[in-house]
């Protein structure tokens, strides 16, 4: 009896198909029939967590600024632009969406200024109302994850790995960025949803259905973030796989959702294209990194497992078992590869594209739910092989490595989103001092002048100024021709001194320390020590890396304090004319005065009009011109 129930329980289809879920009973104990009982509280805490954290402002950050910048163009009416880097980069998802809330709950006048600055950062009908709709898609997908993992294993997994998402510390922060990775985990989540429903199919209807779940995830993820192409390839490989080995209907019908859902968003991609350094977007600097992956790849590596990795999954670095936690986490997808091989191949390729790209723990958010799926089939793989009170004990020490560590995590987020200053404590107070510059900036550049500063793009969308970074003046990174790049744009003005630039430009602090940028007239002063200054650009001839310690640029033209007297007249004789141009006036017209003659003659009316050349001529004594003078003609 025992084998047939097990025979039916795995033959069995989703409830929202018609029948029972297909469980997979990983492990049975006192802890999972408590996570099954109590799992309504643990929902209610999560809820909880998200509702108490909001406060309706505007996280600043380079990547929220150019997608708000972006938006507000769009609702202005202004097209898809915003500086150089964001309208060839930028994937258009998030920015439309902003742009529709801008649009409804944002003012007709979005001149820079104080009232605009503050109304950005909110709290705000626009940013509050945009903060809110992000928060909505973060419990929607912590849902969706529930149900996409109730769909393969038993309740209390399904609980867990719902709870886990919830809690954890990046994906709570990042409910209340501005920022599309959560619309993309979203739209990931959404589609992983449709492509088991699809699978587990029986008939029309039920494919009709998972196709209908499937295709807005792959549109929502294909329209936020340059990371869809890797669920695009593990998507395509695994479908060829499928139609060599079958079920071919499912993977045919899966291959042919995703290239309709590439060309839809192809069609309608508004992104800037052209023979711009930055065209092609992500993929393009994808291909430009590559080159380099040799130079920085064991530097790469060991953040990657050291810090990023584990920071993403546990909230904390882990240290000092962090390589050992990360090796855990990746080697864990084994378990996965079997039934998902979808799942596991996101994990290794996402772990493999971070590598070239960046290595940052929000990157590794999008496959939160197939980490955590592996972490328990490791636990309980482990816990198994121990006796029942012991596999207890590794399960629950499992789960508060998890749990725990995110929680403590969050402690001091929740501090700061309910501050009364705000901004002075976000993210240490590092944003702080942009208000004030931005109001340096206002005050003292025109609308058209071009201005070297950092976070430019936060500083461009409040003070209305192009304020260029390093993304923009050197989309290729660092090289040779790094301070041509720079001359080439013709900047007018920078802010100084070259520590504001360590952290996000780092190629723009050395060419400041360096001399290479080079503050001239200093035009006024900012906070903490920074100031607005005019800028000048040295072009050595040699590659600027190699210049010996000590160089100094050759020494910049400076104009003169005051202007240079004029050399005094030389005296003229009693019977020369009052002044030169007017004797070759009268010159040209008369015939009497013959000495000046020429090219100076013709020059002579721009400086006194053609009345006064009338008058002076008509003034000589000639046998004729004084009739035809429209000064001196006789009245009849």
């Amino acid at each position: 009896m025992a084998q047939l129930d097990v025979v039916k329980r795995s033959t069995t289809i989703p409830p929202m198909l018609g029948g029972e879920p297909v469980e997979e009973q990983l492990l049975s104990n006192r802890i999972t029939e408590a996570i099954t009982r109590h799992r309504r509280w643990l929902f209610v805490f999560v809820v909880l967590m998200y509702v108490c954290s909001f406060n309706g402002r505007w996280r600043l950050g380079l990547d929220s600024a150019n997608y708000r910048g972006l938006a507000m163009n769009i609702a202005a009416g202004n097209g898809y632009v915003f500086n150089n880097w964001a309208p060839h980069q930028l994937y258009p998802g998030m920015p439309y969406m902003l742009a529709g809330v801008e649009k409804l709950f944002g003012p007709s006048d979005r001149t820079p200024s104080l009232a605009e600055q503050q109304r950005l950062l909110g709290p705000s009908p626009a940013t509050t109302v945009s903060v809110l709709i992000i928060l909505l898609m973060a419990l929607l997908t912590i849902f969706l994850s529930y149900k996409l993992i109730r769909l393969h294993y038993s309740v209390w997994v399904a609980v867990v790995v719902a709870f886990c998402v919830g809690t954890n510390s990046t994906f709570l922060q990042h409910a209340h960025e501005l920022l599309s990775d959560m619309p993309f985990l979203l739209g990931v989540v959404a589609a992983l949803y449709g492509w088991d429903l699809l699978k587990l199919a029986q008939n029309r209807k039920q494919r009709t259905i998972g196709v209908l779940a499937m295709v807005p995830g792959l549109l929502l993820a294909a329209s936020m973030r340059p990371t869809f192409w890797v669920v695009a390839v593990c998507w395509v490989a695994v479908c060829i796989w499928g139609l060599i080995t079958g079920p071919r209907k499912f993977y045919a019908i899966s291959l042919l959702v995703l290239i309709a859902t590439w060309a839809c968003i192809t069609a309608v991609d508004p992104r800037v294209k052209g023979f711009h350094p930055l065209s092609g977007g992500y993929e393009r600097e994808a291909m430009d990194l590559v080159p380099q992956i040799a130079e920085t790849f064991t530097d790469r590596l060991y953040s990657a497992l050291h810090d990023q990795l584990t920071s993403s999954f546990f909230g904390q670095k882990l240290a000092p078992a962090s390589i050992l936690g990360s090796l855990i986490l990746l080697g864990s997808a084994i378990f996965l590869f079997r039934k998902h091989a979808l799942w596991a191949l996101m994990i290794w390729l996402t772990f493999a594209v971070t590598l070239i790209l960046s290595t940052v723990p929000r990157y590794y958010m999008m496959i939160l739910v197939p980490l955590l799926v592996g972490w328990l089939h490791a636990t309980c793989w482990f816990a198994k092989r121990c006796s029942k009170r012991w596999g207890e004990i590794v399960l629950a020490l499992s789960l508060a490595l998890v749990v725990l560590n995110n929680l403590t995590d969050t402690v001091s987020f929740f501090i700061e989103q309910h501050r009364a200053d705000f901004l002075a404590h976000y993210k240490k107070g590092s944003y702080a001092p942009l208000m004030d510059i931005a109001e340096m900036i206002r005050r003292n550049t025109k609308p058209d002048d071009k201005v070297l500063g950092p976070s430019g793009a936060i500083l461009t969308i409040l003070t209305g100024r192009h304020v260029y970074t390093q993304r923009e003046l050197l989309p290729r990174g660092i090289g040779q021709s790094n301070p041509y790049y720079v001359a080439l744009e013709k900047l007018n003005y920078g802010i100084f001194p070259a520590s504001l630039y360590r952290s996000k430009d780092p190629i723009i602090a050395r060419l400041v320390q360096k001399h290479l940028i080079l503050p001239g007239k200093k035009i006024a002063d900012g906070p903490r020590g920074t100031y607005l200054a005019t800028i000048y650009v040295t072009v050595p001839d040699i590659d600027w890396r190699k210049l010996p310690p000590g160089w100094k640029p050759p020494p910049v033209p400076r104009p003169p304090r005051r202007p240079p007297r004029r050399p005094r007249a030389a005296a003229r004789p009693a019977t020369a004319p009052a002044t030169q141009p007017l004797r070759a006036i009268t010159t040209m017209l008369s015939p009497v005065l013959d000495a000046a003659k020429g090219a100076v003659a013709s020059g002579v009316e721009v400086y006194f009009g053609a009345d006064r050349t009338f008058a002076a001529a008509a003034s000589t004594p000639d046998r004729g011109l004084r009739a035809t003078s429209p000064l001196s003609r006789p009245e009849k």
